[in-house]
């Protein structure tokens, strides 16, 4: 495997993009019965959704029955979840999860530089393989130097020397040194005095979306599209996506061309998140910590009239570019 291939699937799991690109909010007239669609969007403006998409959220998107649900409200910790977890003990399984997502966008891995037949039905995560006992140390020196250095602030990661690349380079190659700087920008942004406030840039953005009178308009909506994954994997999925407010949101993806592959499932029912993805080291799991502020964030902007309630304590940086835009 090369290591642009590594790149392209460092993630397990597939990243649905919708293509809604083209349906503006907003955009269609609304006929009589208070609906409108245009494109693979539609949307009420009647209080009560007429669509039954209040069934798709939470524990009943997975077909779980009542009592598991309840016992979720306690998330599994890594140790509890995996087996012969030794270095990232105490911590919740998806910022477990996360962490591994951290270390193979590192080093430009995927699950299978680590764990042997990793994406099919015959891996044996628990295993230990060369790499993962070194990867094992190397969580052990990164915690050690925050510890000690930075007052257990996580300052120092895998990417701080990594930098897409299974062993770090010691020296600066020529390209580097008389090329042209690669700028990158700061983790945490920096006010930027001159220029327009938050609030100008957003009611900028929600009055080219249609205004803010008619986004408050919008209180549910269905989507569908095709799922695009990392290198071709997860690509073609059949693509769900239902979302009413203030804070609830499902995005199912079905491969119905593929024989035995399970969907990949994202909810979050307004208090509670689960996940579901096939092919994985736990193909289900309850949301915690920085994932379910993550989840509930993602069913929030889902409606652009909320931004300014979800979005608090705005800071406005330097300005960027797209293409020759700025």
């Amino acid at each position: 495997m090369t290591a642009e291939s590594r790149r392209m699937t460092v993630a397990s799991s597939a990243i649905a993009v919708v293509w809604l690109m083209d349906v503006a909010w907003g955009a269609s007239p609304v006929n009589n019965s208070g609906r409108s669609s245009r494109g693979s969007l539609s949307y009420s403006t009647e209080k009560t959704a007429r669509r039954p998409v209040l069934s798709l959220f939470g524990s009943q998107a997975f077909g779980l029955g009542g009592g598991q649900a309840a016992s979720a409200e306690r998330p599994q910790t890594s140790e509890q979840a995996f087996r012969n977890v030794q270095a990232l003990k105490g911590i919740s399984v998806d910022d477990f999860m996360g962490t591994m997502g951290i270390m193979s966008a590192a080093l430009g891995f995927d699950c299978s530089e680590c764990h042997n037949a990793a994406g099919t039905d015959q891996v044996n995560w628990a295993a230990d393989t060369p790499r993962k006992v070194t990867a094992r140390k190397m969580v052990n020196m990164v915690t050690t130097i925050n510890r000690d250095n930075f007052g257990g602030r996580q300052v120092v990661t895998c990417w701080a020397c990594h930098r897409g690349r299974d062993r770090p380079v010691i020296t600066p190659s020529l390209d580097i040194v008389y090329g042209m700087p690669i700028l990158e920008r700061d983790d945490i942004v920096v006010p930027e005095p001159a220029g327009p406030s938050a609030d100008q840039i957003l009611d900028k953005y929600l009055q080219a979306l249609g205004g803010t009178q008619q986004l408050a308009g919008v209180t549910s909506f269905a989507a569908t599209g095709t799922s695009v994954g990392f290198g071709g994997f997860g690509s073609g999925g059949q693509v769900q996506i239902y979302a009413k407010a203030p804070d609830q949101r499902s995005t199912i993806i079905q491969f119905k061309d593929a024989p035995g592959r399970d969907d990949s499932i994202r909810t979050y029912d307004g208090r509670t998140g689960w996940m579901k993805t096939p092919l994985t080291v736990l193909g289900e799991y309850q949301l915690s910590g920085s994932e379910l502020d993550g989840a509930r964030l993602d069913a929030q902007l889902s409606f652009p009239a909320q931004m300014k309630q979800a979005l608090t304590n705005l800071r406005v940086g330097p300005p960027s570019t797209i293409g020759d835009r700025t």
